[in-house]
């Protein structure tokens, strides 16, 4: 891996061009620079043995604290094998026929980046990544557009984000992106949409025809023949001869045209695994790069999209971004910490000691292999849909906690038994309705527990 250092062992070689006006730093294989060689030049030119060694030079240029040394121009020279693929991350590409234009991006970004704020030492890392990815944006003058990256985990690779995050994490430039949209620095044009593997979230997936009963895809596959004269319908092979002909099993009349004598107007799957026959084989998509095999419903959703900034997104960039940080809150509003939701069973069991009225503790568990059988994205939405339910029953002083996707806790505070009771088969009967689509949509996947506080249980 190539990485910057303070003392370089060798003296990197500068190109100077306009009479030493303009000097490019030459970042070659095996060779050190170091930060200081960056600061003191205009741009970068990468002239590696290999478009990896490119990519990595590139990533530690861009992955730096020091915002304006991240955002140097940096180009790749056209002499790079396949430099075609990955030209898309950088400013440009360097050959004797496009200096000039090289020379024009380096003036125009240079003199952007001399307008900016740098300061982000009150930002997290996604709004310290999203304010340089405002700045890269804005200095070139250009959109974030995807591009098709086979190295990419979901097809799909930005510029300058996509030199700065691995390809095998290239999902979370798609998150930190849609982030940018709710809070208004960019637009966005949807371009395509990537279907994703619910365990791994990889976008490389094989749909396959398998089996309905034993999920295997060696299957064998024949024409339905529908004998008009005397209506028989059954597999091709059934009406096949040793004379390679085609005569009726049922009226042994012979077959010659199809359109008069017979149509064939759907197909006949046989499974070599189990032997099962069926018409409506099931479409699974089994991920390249996990192996998980998914039913469609399981699969993720990822959104690719072309972002453009928005005059915000230009004021942040110039100004910098102005973010106040906040814990993240639990989804629903009446949802709280576990250790919150033992808290309140505490006193509430010490005020019930007393007082003598009675309240209860509902548990709900969803089947975890129910649950897991979704992707993540749809897990969490599941949980959401379930707090929204429940909390639909519950009282202001009521709370609701959610210490896992599948596993659902709620107080209720001074309810008869009897109405506690109602209220549990209420919940697990819309939530039951809620899951009724799912995988193992013919098992119960809902069990609901209403226990006294104060008792075991």
């Amino acid at each position: 891996m190539f990485e910057l250092v303070q003392h370089p062992q060798h003296q990197p070689s500068i190109l100077e061009f306009e009479n030493g006006s303009i000097q490019v730093l030459l970042a070659v294989d095996d060779q050190g620079f170091g930060l200081q060689e960056i600061q003191r030049v205009d741009a970068v030119l990468v002239q590696t043995a290999n478009s990896s060694n490119a990519k990595e030079i590139l990533r530690s240029i861009r992955i730096q604290k020091n915002r304006q040394l991240a955002l140097t121009p940096v180009f790749i020279s056209s002499s790079v094998p396949g430099c075609r693929k990955i030209e898309f991350l950088f400013d440009g590409t360097y050959s004797t026929d496009t200096e000039s234009l090289m020379l024009q991006k380096i003036k125009h970004i240079r003199a952007q980046l001399r307008s900016f704020t740098f300061d982000v030492h009150q930002l997290d890392y996604n709004h310290s990544l999203l304010q340089a990815a405002l700045q890269y944006s804005h200095s070139r003058g250009c959109t974030l557009k995807p591009m098709r990256e086979r190295n990419s985990k979901i097809g799909y690779s930005y510029p300058f984000l996509g030199s700065i995050i691995r390809d095998d994490e290239s999902q979370k430039v798609v998150e930190l992106m849609e982030q940018s949209i709710k809070e208004g620095y960019f637009a966005k044009k949807s371009l395509d949409k990537v279907h994703t593997c619910k365990k791994c979230s990889g976008g490389y997936l094989n749909y396959r025809e398998c089996c309905p009963k034993c999920g295997s895809s060696d299957l064998q596959t024949d024409d339905l023949i529908h004998h008009f004269v005397c209506a028989h319908i059954a597999p091709e092979s059934d009406f096949k001869t040793d004379n390679d002909t085609m005569e009726c099993p049922k009226c042994s009349k012979e077959l010659r045209h199809i359109g008069i004598d017979y149509d064939k107007p759907s197909s006949m799957h046989t499974c070599n695994n189990c032997s099962h026959q069926f018409q409506q084989p099931e479409i699974k998509a089994l991920c390249i790069d996990c192996g998980c095999d998914n039913q469609l419903k399981q699969l993720g959703n990822i959104e690719i999209s072309e972002y453009a900034i928005t005059p915000m997104g230009e004021y942040a960039a110039i100004n910098g971004m102005h973010v106040k940080s906040k814990k993240a809150e639990k989804k629903g509003s009446k949802t709280v910490s576990e250790q919150i939701f033992e808290l309140f069973k505490s006193q509430e069991i010490q005020r019930i000691a007393k007082s003598g009225h009675q309240s209860w503790e509902g548990s709900l568990r969803v089947n975890l292999d129910f649950m897991t059988a979704f992707h993540p994205e749809q897990q969490e939405l599941i949980q959401s849909e379930i707090c929204g339910i429940i909390s639909n029953y519950l009282d202001s002083v009521d709370v609701l906690s959610s210490p896992t996707t599948s596993w659902f806790r709620f107080m209720l505070v001074d309810y008869s038994k009897e109405r506690a009771a109602e209220i549990g088969e209420i919940i697990q009967r819309n939530i039951e309705k809620l899951l009724a689509d799912g995988p193992g949509k013919d098992q119960s996947v809902v069990e609901t527990l209403i226990t006294s506080l104060g008792e075991e249980g």
